[in-house]
């Protein structure tokens, strides 16, 4: 059988993050503020029939806002976003296995 590359979740995970990097160094060089914004559930059609706890639609985009007020360049604008990210920099690989169980 012939060798097929592959590439992992992680490997495209850290090609996307130094993706965004060069984006935010080109942005940033125009005088430009990079923002991302990385919301978990939000209360919307997209994932109403799922039974989780969900942030309402308004208080995630008031948290985007006032994140770009503040000139915050990465932006987790409910608690769970908060939570996971706060858990992947402490242990990025656990959080993978956690999505992977899902």
């Amino acid at each position: 059988m012939p060798y097929k590359e592959t590439r992992s979740d992680a490997t495209e995970e850290a090609d996307s993050g130094r993706a965004r990097a060069r984006e935010r160094a080109r942005t940033l060089a125009k005088r430009r503020t990079p923002t991302g914004v990385f919301p978990s559930a939000v209360d919307t059609d997209m994932i109403r029939a799922f039974e989780m706890p969900k942030t309402p639609a308004i208080d995630a985009a008031r948290a985007t806002l006032d994140g770009i007020e503040s000139g915050e360049q990465d932006i987790f604008p409910d608690p769970m976003a908060r939570q996971v990210y706060s858990a992947w920099r402490q242990d990025h690989k656990a959080v993978e296995r956690q999505f992977a169980a899902m």
